[in-house]
């Protein structure tokens, strides 16, 4: 049995964006001078995981998730403005993303793992995880449709509200003493739409990871990734704020094993981020740093 526990926290997700409508005092959408809606989030997120062998290189896995999502948002003018105008555009800022922190348990995921040792040479392990996720997360209501009637709605979903098929591979091979080089790929494929008339995105990270071991108890590694993500739908009409195609590098440095635990602590950036289609809106991924302990029994 090992235990995991991961603190990672994201700063500055970027989700500015120009904007041409407003909220009259009658809550109907109207047109305004342009302008901006400034906003920025700080993403944190608890990861606890249990994996459980309960047989020969056969595993179950568990992992709870808990975020929080720190958000401030504000307007900025470009085009003038009078002090009615400004009003009506503070009221659709509100109503779409307004300052504000949220938190919840998001979508728990639940895996069966297979183990295969020395499969293609001596040393190499490769491992296949097949699951689901749990509805547990906070889902919304359709955030199009409320935007366009001009009412308040929330943007971020802490779950996808159905049980979706989750695929996961991992693969290394040590290649001395102290040099591991591996590779990952890891997808969420929602097949349907939630009771809200939701459906999540496809979800698809792969990459490649090595380790290096400087001393008995330090280890550096780092590990090169590509996330693509689909778009999500609201009753058949595409979501504007989901359809990434991003990547990123991490770096980090491991404490152990000493007693059965291990300590690692890690940085990401984020290197680049292209939308899938043009004139769609999505948070710009920031800095994010991470530490994570692990225990096995």
């Amino acid at each position: 049995m090992r235990f995991f526990f991961k603190f990672q926290q994201g700063f500055d997700f970027d989700g500015s964006h120009f904007e041409d409508k407003g909220i009259s005092p009658a809550g109907n959408v109207i047109d305004v001078p342009l302008h901006r809606h400034e906003m920025s989030v700080d993403v944190s997120r608890l990861e606890a995981e249990l994996e459980f062998s309960f047989r020969d290189d056969w595993d179950l896995w568990i992992r709870v998730p808990y975020e929080i999502k720190s958000r401030k948002s504000s307007i900025g003018l470009i085009d003038a403005a009078s002090d009615g105008e400004v009003q009506t555009m503070l009221r659709n800022n509100e109503n779409h993303h307004g300052t504000e922190t949220l938190e919840g348990v998001s979508d728990i995921k639940l895996l069966v793992a297979r183990r295969w040792r020395d499969l293609f040479r001596k040393g190499s392990v490769l491992d296949l995880a097949i699951g689901t996720s749990l509805p547990t997360g906070r889902t919304e209501e359709d955030t199009i449709t409320a935007g366009e009637e001009g009412r308040e709605h929330e943007h971020f979903q802490f779950g996808i509200g159905t049980f979706n098929p989750l695929l996961e591979l991992y693969y290394q091979e040590s290649l001395s003493k102290k040099l591991i080089l591996g590779g990952f790929a890891l997808g969420a494929f929602p097949l349907y739409e939630n009771s809200k008339n939701y459906r999540g995105p496809t979800e698809v990270t792969w990459g490649v990871n090595s380790r290096y071991k400087l001393l008995d108890l330090l280890a550096a590694d780092g590990n090169f990734a590509f996330l693509y993500q689909g778009f999500a739908e609201f009753n058949d009409r595409r979501d504007p704020n989901t359809g990434l195609i991003a990547t990123s590098f991490r770096f980090g440095l491991s404490l152990g094993p000493w007693n059965g635990m291990n300590v690692n602590f890690g940085v990401r950036f984020p290197l680049t981020q292209d939308l899938i289609s043009s004139g769609e809106d999505t948070l710009e991924q920031g800095l994010s740093f991470s530490i994570g302990f692990m225990h096995s029994f």
